[in-house]
């Protein structure tokens, strides 16, 4: 059954967008207060999803269909996509786990899932298991290094910019990490030097973010996609 989706208004217009279907670039900001133009919201309850001035905020376990922040246009070829996260778990366990996932499935469907430490038919992923980066492709998953999105190498409270790169033409996914907010020309440090698994659509696929936290919240305040 197609879930029902809400816009939660116009939000912050996103810049240089392209039309539905992909293609161009496009910037997306979190900090108006709700989904921007060329996101959507959908239904469900975990994780928590609201919005202010600092960004999209979730809140909780990502469990089920938890890919609740959906971009609406699709997407074929290679592509760049991008967020920004902070990384303040002040309870010890570093668990600010944002992540991008690409679906093979439109966005309106209802099975999107965070499922965790493992792959799943339908999704390319790339998510933060606590403060280790991981790649979950169809058939196969790829670690990062581990104990890395926390101090010293992250200071507490600060943003990182997590990169995907989407390379149907190369049969490669690609994931890394910078320090910085907003960091999309990679100009920050490159804390998580690019991985990479072999599972890529090749016909049309949909974006989406999310974030589980076992102890509290994690925010993200932009996105941008850019075609490569």
């Amino acid at each position: 059954m197609p879930l029902s989706m809400t816009g939660l208004g116009g939000g912050a217009a996103s810049l240089f967008r392209a039309a539905a279907g992909g293609g161009g670039a496009a910037i997306f900001d979190f900090t108006g207060g709700s989904a921007p133009t060329g996101f959507t919201v959908a239904s469900g309850s975990t994780p928590t999803l609201t919005f202010d001035g600092t960004g999209a905020k979730f809140g909780g376990d990502a469990t089920g269909n938890a890919y609740r922040l959906r971009s609406t246009d699709s997407f074929t070829g290679d592509y760049l996509f991008q967020i920004s996260t902070r990384i303040d778990d002040s309870t010890g366990s570093w668990c600010n786990d944002a992540g991008i996932g690409l679906f093979n499935n439109t966005y309106t469907s209802s099975n999107w899932d965070w499922a965790w430490n493992t792959t799943v038919s339908n999704r390319i992923a790339v998510q933060n298991n606590c403060p280790q980066p991981y790649i979950y492709g169809t058939s196969q998953q790829v670690a990062g290094t581990s104990n890395l999105l926390q101090p010293p190498t992250v200071p507490q409270n600060d943003w990182i910019t997590m990169h995907m790169k989407h390379e149907p033409s190369i049969s490669t996914t690609s994931f890394s990490v910078t320090l910085g907010n907003r960091d999309w020309t990679e100009s920050g440090t490159r804390i998580q030097n690019w991985i990479t698994c072999g599972d890529t659509w090749s016909g049309t696929y949909y974006w989406g973010i999310t974030c589980d936290n076992d102890n509290g919240n994690t925010y993200i305040n932009g996105a941008r996609y850019e075609k490569l």
